[in-house]
């Protein structure tokens, strides 16, 4: 079996630039003989250290040939370099996919949380065990009815004539407790919840002690 013993272009680039670096060195050093070394000796040296080395490589072939040794390294960094964009920007992604993941869990935690204590503040039992109560101080003396304190949502609804006030719920009063109460200090007031209009509003009836209808400041509270 036989070896060959031809060096490879690249031991070639190696061997001309330590001419080149070997020369420099001489001409630096040699102050009273630097114009004795010239650039074409230097090329002959390195041609002919070439020729020894590889036969039929010329000085510009080893120049292509660094060249592309040069661009095929390049070309590696590169590939180098996108690989290792391309891992970063995937550890960026996963730590933003693991960021939200953990945001989301806290906010579920968060909303289970909330709900317990609610249930607590319930005593344990659901919000339909509960009932909802509403009220009203309603000024009623000189026209339709006015709010003047009461729940949330509870606003006046006019009159259905004189003494039959109308007073607007959030929900349906159906099958709920309405009860009325006139503020008059003398005399005896009735009052009642009126049949004639349903679901969200309420009519009453407000008579006196001779059972005329008549318009008195009162106050109402519904209990569903």
């Amino acid at each position: 079996m036989r070896f060959s013993t031809r060096p490879s272009p690249a031991m070639v680039v190696a061997v001309c630039a330590l001419v080149f670096a070997m020369v420099g060195s001489a001409v630096a050093g040699t102050d009273g003989l630097s114009n004795k070394i010239t650039k074409a000796k230097v090329k002959k040296i390195a041609k002919k250290q070439i020729s020894k080395a590889e036969p039929g490589l010329s000085v510009a072939n080893a120049a292509t040939a660094t060249k592309a040794l040069s661009a095929d390294t390049a070309t590696l960094a590169d590939k180098a370099t996108t690989a290792d964009t391309a891992t970063t920007a995937d550890s960026a992604t996963t730590a933003t996919n693991a960021t939200n993941a953990v945001n989301a869990e806290n906010a579920d935690n968060a909303t289970n949380a909330d709900n317990a204590d609610n249930a607590d503040a319930l005593g344990g039992l659901s919000a339909n065990n509960y009932v909802r109560r509403f009220f009203a101080k309603v000024a009623y003396t000189a026209g339709p009815p006015a709010i003047i304190a009461g729940s949330p949502g509870v606003t006046a609804g006019g009159e259905g004539g004189v003494g039959f006030p109308r007073i607007n719920f959030p929900q349906s009063m159906n099958n709920c407790a309405v009860i009325a109460m006139t503020s008059q200090a003398a005399g005896t007031s009735i009052v009642r919840h009126s049949s004639a209009v349903s679901g969200t509003q309420v009519q009453l009836a407000i008579q006196d002690g001779a059972n005329a209808a008549v318009r008195e400041n009162f106050s109402i509270v519904g209990i569903c």
